[in-house]
This record gives C-alpha cells, structure tokens and sequence, in this order.
C-alpha cells in the first residue's frame, strides 16, 4: 500500500492511497479530522476496488454482487468506530 498524505491543521488529508488488498487493486483517498484528540477524531475514506471479485476477497462480492466490475467502498464516522457502505457497479 502507498500513501500520499499532509497535515493541515488537525486533519490527516490523505490525497492518495494505492495498493492492493486481497488481491484487488485498490485506490482512494480520505480524511481523518481532530486526529489530535482521538475520542473526537472522525474519519472519511472513499476507496474504489477494481474488480472486485478477483482475489480472496471475491468472496465476500461473491455473494453481494454477481457481476460487479468495481466496488466502492466510503468509510465514515467515529475513528474508532467507523462504518462501511459499498456500491457496486
């Protein structure tokens, strides 16, 4: 995994995340704000999985989305108790 990323204020901006992840390619970016005051601290990612259903990880799709091409996946709230939605398409 490569990162891209700078500390404006209190936020951790990550302008770019690349890598893989089980075997899918995956790419993003993301925030995480009040990083300096952990019970504060949010945390917004948009990551994009091409091709979702190579890899271990297609299991998972599998069963979600047949004949997904790529997946995105927005992280979102509390840093330490964040959520996950996917979009398949």
């Amino acid at each position: 995994m490569k990162a891209l990323f700078a500390v404006q204020g209190k936020s951790l901006i990550v302008s770019s995340i690349v890598g893989t992840y089980e075997g899918a390619h995956v790419e993003g970016t993301g925030e995480i704000a009040e990083l300096f005051s952990l019970p504060r601290a949010t945390i917004t990612f948009h990551l994009r999985i091409e091709n979702p259903l190579e890899g271990k990880i297609a299991l998972l799709f599998d069963l979600l989305a047949k004949n997904a091409k790529n997946a995105n996946l927005r992280i979102r709230g509390p840093l330490l108790s964040p959520t996950g939605e996917f979009q398949f398409f």
